[in-house]
C-alpha cells in the first residue's frame, strides 16, 4: 500500500486495500466468537431439573443435574455428554438449588467426569443417601463448598450479576418442606435477566415477593417446581412477568407437571411456553440487550 501510494497509482493501492478488507472479514467470520454473549441451556432431563449457563469471557455455572433412577442417570447419560459436546474442561460453579433426588441425582456423574471449582448450596442438608454421596465426593475432590442466602451475589468477577433471592438465612432448618428452600438466582447480563426459582413454593415466592417486589421482573422465567401448582402464584408471575417460561418435566410424568392453572397463568400474562417435556432442551442467548432463542438447526 505504501508503495503504491508513493507511486500515486491507485490500482495498486485500490488492490492492496481489497486484500486487507478481505483478511479483515475473513478473520471475524472464522475466529471463535460468542464470548460477549451469555448462553443459557435448559437441559431435557427428564422429571427433573438441570440448567447449564455459559458466561460471556468464559466461566460456566451448572444449576443442578437432573434425576437419577435405577435405570437413568440424567448426569452420566445428558449433561456429560452435553458438555462434553460443548467443549467444556470445568464448571466454575456447580450450584444445587435443594437436595431432592430430582435436581441432585445427575451431578455426582457430573463431578467424576468434568473439573469443578465451586460447589454453591443453598444450606439445606438432605438426608437421603445421594445426598451423602454427594457431600463425601465433594470432600473427595477437596471441593470448596459454600451456602449462599438471600441477599447474597454469586461469582466474583463474572460480568453478569449473580443475585441470591431465597432462602432467608434466617429461615434455615426451619421446615422440612426442601423445596422452600430452594436456592433462587437471578442472572442479570446488560439489561437482560434470567429467573431460576428451583422448587420453591407460594410460601417462599411470598416471601420474595415482600422482599424484592419489581425486583423479580424476569425477561425468562424457568417455572418453579416443573409448573407444579403449589409454585407460580399470581403475585409471583405478576412481578416476574416474563416473556419467556420454561418448564422442566417429563414426559407423561405422574405428577400432571405442568399444572393447567400455571399455564393459563403464564398464557395471560402473555408469556411464551416452552416445555422440555415437547418440545426438548431449550437455548437462548443474550448479548446484554435482548435475547434470542437458538433454534435446534443452529446448535453447536
Amino acid at each position: 500500500l505504501l508503495v503504491a501510494a508513493s507511486r500515486k497509482s491507485w490500482k495498486p493501492f485500490l488492490m492492496g486495500a481489497l486484500v486487507v478488507c478481505n483478511i479483515a472479514i475473513y478473520w471475524w467470520i472464522l475466529s471463535p466468537r460468542g464470548t460477549e454473549v451469555l448462553r443459557v441451556t435448559f437441559l431435557d432431563v427428564g422429571q427433573g431439573a438441570a440448567v447449564f449457563v455459559e458466561f460471556p469471557g468464559g466461566a460456566t455455572m451448572l444449576i443442578d443435574g437432573g434425576p437419577k433412577t435405577f435405570s437413568f442417570d440424567a448426569g452420566e447419560r445428558t449433561v456429560v455428554p452435553f458438555l462434553r459436546h460443548r467443549e467444556v474442561e470445568k464448571i466454575d460453579y456447580l450450584v444445587l438449588s435443594h437436595p431432592h433426588g430430582d435436581h441432585l441425582g445427575g451431578l455426582p456423574a457430573v463431578m467424576r467426569a468434568i473439573q469443578i471449582g465451586t460447589v454453591v448450596e443453598g444450606g439445606s442438608a438432605g438426608r437421603s443417601a445421594l445426598y451423602k454421596e454427594f457431600g463425601m465426593l465433594a470432600d473427595s475432590l477437596r471441593l470448596p463448598r459454600i451456602s449462599s442466602f438471600a441477599g447474597n451475589m454469586i461469582g466474583e468477577g463474572l460480568p453478569a450479576r449473580v443475585y441470591v433471592l431465597s432462602p432467608e438465612r434466617e429461615q434455615g432448618e426451619g421446615t422440612d418442606n426442601l423445596n422452600e428452600r430452594s436456592l433462587v438466582l437471578r442472572i442479570r447480563y446488560g439489561r437482560t435477566s434470567v429467573l431460576f426459582p428451583g422448587d420453591a413454593e407460594d410460601g417462599a415466592e411470598t416471601r420474595m415477593v415482600a422482599r424484592y417486589g419489581a425486583f423479580l421482573d424476569s425477561d425468562i422465567l424457568k417455572a418453579g417446581h416443573h409448573g407444579s401448582r403449589t409454585s407460580s402464584t399470581e403475585e409471583f408471575l405478576s412481578n416476574a412477568s416474563p416473556a419467556y417460561a420454561v418448564i422442566s418435566a417429563g414426559e407423561g410424568n405422574t405428577f400432571g407437571h405442568p399444572s393447567g392453572i400455571v399455564l393459563e397463568r403464564l398464557s395471560r400474562l402473555g408469556s411464551r411456553i416452552d416445555r422440555t417435556d415437547e418440545s426438548g432442551a431449550a437455548v437462548f442467548e443474550s448479548d446484554g440487550t435482548a435475547w434470542r432463542r437458538i433454534d435446534r438447526h443452529e446448535w453447536q
